[in-house]
């Protein structure tokens, strides 16, 4: 649950390990964008990468990718995969990975 405009650490980098995401959802309880974000630091704040555009949502939007069977998203070895949100607005959901 986000609910401030903000980057969010999602699932933590683990040295050489890559981020497998097998399901993500997110709706939102306002209106704002959503970017899906790569990178190392607090909060990936430091080489930060777009996986996504923007996503603009509206109150009670939202969207989803995956069935947890197999990879949507694939990240770089050593990286943490975060969300950023453009507005103060409640944005929830889950995502659902392995890492190795």
């Amino acid at each position: 649950n986000i609910s401030t405009a903000t980057t969010t650490q999602i699932v933590a980098l683990s040295g050489s390990t890559q981020i497998y995401v097998t399901g993500i959802a997110i709706v939102a309880g306002g209106t704002g964008n959503v970017t899906i974000v790569y990178g190392t630091g607090s909060a990936c704040g430091t080489g930060t990468t777009s996986i996504s555009g923007a996503m603009p949502l509206v109150a009670n939007s939202g969207f989803a990718l995956g069935s947890g069977l197999g990879p949507v998203i694939v990240l770089p070895a050593g990286q943490a995969l975060c969300i950023t949100t453009s507005a103060a607005v409640q944005m929830s959901g889950f995502v659902t990975y392995t890492q190795f």
